[in-house]
């Protein structure tokens, strides 16, 4: 592996327009993120590592985590899509147990920069419509 190699999966940042107003979510999106780079540098510098597979199964087991997390505040919040959010995150569950635990005939880093990426769309796609709703529960 090269640096360029490193270099052109680049990393994602947090932001803090990711930030949906929730304390804890928001640590855990924090975590994801920065988990999800890690596990992509990973991949990047030896895709025969044999922890690569274990990895994965923790790191979606930390996203199927953060789910559990979030679908329990929809009620004290009033969210009213949380079925659709609810749909959304077993979508995501399983586009990331397809593209990290099973042959999918990419290369360790194209996936887990694809895994990366559809996490981060969940954030910024399905989460921050639920930041109106927390806000709104916290009288701001």
């Amino acid at each position: 592996m090269t640096t360029n190699t490193v270099t052109s999966i680049g990393s994602v940042p947090w932001l803090e327009s990711f930030s949906i107003g929730h304390d804890s979510i928001d640590d855990e999106h924090r975590d994801l993120i920065q988990s999800f780079n890690e596990f992509c540098v990973r991949a990047a510098e030896d895709p025969h590592d044999t922890g690569l597979r274990p990895a994965a199964h923790g790191l979606i087991a930390k996203v199927e985590a953060h789910f559990a997390s979030e679908e329990a505040i929809f009620p004290l919040i009033g969210y009213r899509r949380r079925l659709t959010h609810m749909r959304e995150h077993l979508a995501v569950g399983n586009s990331l147990h397809s593209l990290l635990l099973n042959d999918t005939h990419m290369a360790p880093v194209d996936a887990a920069v694809a895994g990366r990426l559809i996490l981060v769309e969940h954030i910024l796609r399905h989460d921050l419509a639920v930041k109106t709703w927390v806000l709104h529960a916290a009288g701001q």
